[in-house]
């Protein structure tokens, strides 16, 4: 088994799943959004685009294609941390799109309900506030590693 088939073997295989799960959602009167298949391919496309692109052999040979790369994960990551609550406050009815947001000290003291159970204030904040630190983190990181190696 060649190296490519290996790296592009999964994404065959969870794009069949996800077409799979989409028609049976479909079939089952609650289909999948359009727009959301098409995020997900999309998705799919990027990933093998990059893994088959000359930016990956370039990414072996030279070291700025490879921080490219990292920086360009960077740059989702936070494109999708905005990105997703804008999605998110737009999403709900109309009437609920009015209601205002809890101050600070509301919200430590409700906290809020998540899929798993209640969630205390403090703790939605910390797990809210900690992948973009984790993110931030690894920024930093590829920054200094550019900086000596380079």
């Amino acid at each position: 088994m060649g190296p490519l088939l290996l790296q592009l073997s999964p994404a065959v295989v969870f794009g069949v799943l996800y077409w799979r799960r989409a028609r049976t959602l479909r079939e089952g009167g609650r289909p999948v959004p359009g727009w959301r298949v098409a995020c997900w391919y999309a998705g799919l496309v990027l990933i093998v685009g990059t893994l088959v692109s000359p930016l990956a052999t370039l990414a072996d040979d030279r070291f700025s294609a490879h921080m490219a790369v990292s920086y360009g994960v960077i740059v989702a990551f936070i494109t999708a941390f905005f990105a997703v609550p804008t999605i998110f406050v737009h999403a709900g009815p109309t009437e609920q799109r009015r209601t205002r947001a809890l101050d600070w000290e509301k919200f430590l003291k409700q906290g809020v309900a998540t899929a798993t159970g209640h969630c205390g204030g403090t703790e939605a904040a910390v797990l809210v506030l900690l992948l973009p630190f984790l993110i931030f983190c690894f920024g930093i990181v590829v920054a200094v590693s550019a900086a000596f190696i380079t």
